[in-house]
């Protein structure tokens, strides 16, 4: 009990004061005993268990169940989540071990053979492009006037080596610039060809003397100038910029 306020009443027979404690009663809203309701489960305890927790409602759970994780963390979701999944799983005893005679059933030896097959090599490279790199090799226009041409041809025929050769040398010679008249080519086809044209650094073996080349240049020339002004003058086959 505790005094709160004191309150002097004055006495009209003595001068002194007699003080009157009022007493204050003490707020035990928060000491309310809980509603027990109709559907409420309620534990039944024995005097003799009363030291060890007993909950009807928690599920039975086995020493095995546990997995080595503390009792209290028994309940917690994702471990009951984990040990659902891993109670599921069959049990497969001896999968690492591995048997010699299925293995030699499914992986029989002497079974592979090297792949000797998928890889050729070319005994007879093709060095008679220019060096350069404006080698030029013929595409179906070419082979389609070529095969005219030499039908109708009184002279010597043109062999599709000596085409792309020509070819090859009158675009090394133009590059991107127009073409020129015959004459400023000529020169070139009248002499000789020095080894330093051709990749392998010697001339082929095939290659017309000067007065035949020529006269396959002079055949070539109208054919290959007539492509160069469909193209506006850039080459039959663009080189990659490197």
């Amino acid at each position: 009990m505790r005094f709160l306020d004191c309150v002097y009443l004055p006495n009209p027979t003595c001068c002194s004061s007699i003080p009157i404690a009022h007493h204050t009663a003490p707020d035990n809203s928060h000491r309310r005993k809980l509603k027990i309701s109709k559907k409420q489960r309620l534990t039944v305890r024995r005097e003799d268990t009363l030291d060890v927790a007993c909950d009807d409602d928690a599920p039975k759970i086995s020493a095995g169940d546990i997995g080595y994780v503390d009792i209290d963390d028994v309940q917690e979701h994702h471990l009951q989540s984990a040990l659902k999944v891993a109670g599921s799983l069959i049990p497969t005893p001896g999968t690492l071990q591995l048997s010699d005679e299925h293995y030699t059933q499914l992986y029989p030896p002497l079974q592979w053979r090297d792949s000797e097959v998928y890889i050729t090599t070319e005994k007879e490279p093709d060095f008679g492009n220019v060096l350069s790199g404006d080698g030029y090799l013929l595409d179906e226009t070419d082979a389609d006037w070529l095969k005219s041409n030499n039908q109708v041809a009184n002279g010597k025929i043109i062999s599709e080596d000596e085409m792309e050769l020509v070819m090859g040398i009158f675009e090394q010679l133009t590059g991107l610039q127009e073409p020129r008249d015959w004459a400023s080519y000529m020169i070139l086809f009248s002499s000789k060809l020095a080894p330093t044209c051709f990749a392998s650094g010697t001339v082929p073996s095939w290659v017309p003397p000067p007065h035949s080349l020529t006269y396959i240049a002079q055949q070539v020339y109208p054919h290959w100038r007539h492509r160069r002004t469909l193209l506006n003058n850039s080459k039959l086959r663009p080189s990659p910029n490197v």
